[in-house]
Formats: C-alpha cells, structure tokens, sequence
C-alpha cells in the first residue's frame, strides 16, 4: 500500500509539471500568436514579459522532472521537452515580431511551426512514457 501511495504521489507531483508546459505551448502556438498580436509596442513586450515568465516556469518544472524521476527515459525526455519548449518560445516569439513589423516571411512561419510541433510532440512523448510508467497508455 505504502508503494502504491508513492506511486500515486509521484504521478501527481509530476502532472503538476506538465500542465504548465501544455499550457504554454497552447500559448505560444504560432497561430495564436500571429493573430493575437497587439498593434499597441507595450502591450505587445508586457505579453512576452509574462510568456517569458511562463517558459521560465514550465521548463523548470521538467527539469524537476528531468532531475528526480525514477526511469531514466521519462528523465530523458523531460530533459529534451524542456528544449524543445525553449526553441517554440523563441521562435513564437520571432513570428510575433516578424507580424508586428508586418514582414510576415513565411520561411520563419514554417521554421516556427515546426519548432512548435516538435516540442508538442516532446510533450505527447513525455506524458505518455509517464503514465505508461503508472500502468496507463
């Protein structure tokens, strides 16, 4: 019972890791970002300022994962997800300027849909190798 509590309490601490990252990404979409740009040069840093805050959060929290984690391959990929994350925040981020300056390139729109596709697919990975560790799929 004490190991199936521990298990339990595991699988919580390290959901609450996760849930920033999915959220951030959710945010950080180069879609969203694209149409949520704001005309208004201080509203538009404030809104990056507390996205910065948010990356900074998120990838803490996997590296807490990344650091404590039993299996070596959840460690393994909490480590590359947090990067992952960091290279779809930076590239949101140029795809935001690029819209503010209205230079729309599409080369960096794809280079920033692609950056955030692999860090939602990072995601996807971790989560799964996490609960498949819990004896769910």
């Amino acid at each position: 019972m004490t190991y199936l509590g521990l298990r339990r309490a595991r699988q919580s601490s390290d959901a609450e890791a996760f849930g920033p990252a999915v959220l951030f990404l959710d945010l950080v979409h180069p879609d969203r970002v694209s149409l949520n740009v704001s005309p208004d040069q201080e509203t538009e840093a404030a809104k990056w300022a507390a996205l910065s805050q948010q990356a900074q959060t998120a990838r803490e929290r996997l590296l807490v994962v990344s650091a404590g984690h039993p299996r070596r391959r959840v460690r393994e990929l909490a480590q590359e997800a947090q990067v992952k994350l960091a290279n779809a925040h930076q590239a949101s981020g140029r795809q935001a300027s690029d819209v503010a300056k209205h230079e729309g390139d599409p080369e960096w729109r794809a280079h920033a849909l692609k950056a955030y596709a692999e860090a939602d697919a990072a995601m996807r990975k971790l989560i799964n190798a996490h609960f498949k560790w819990f004896g769910r799929s």
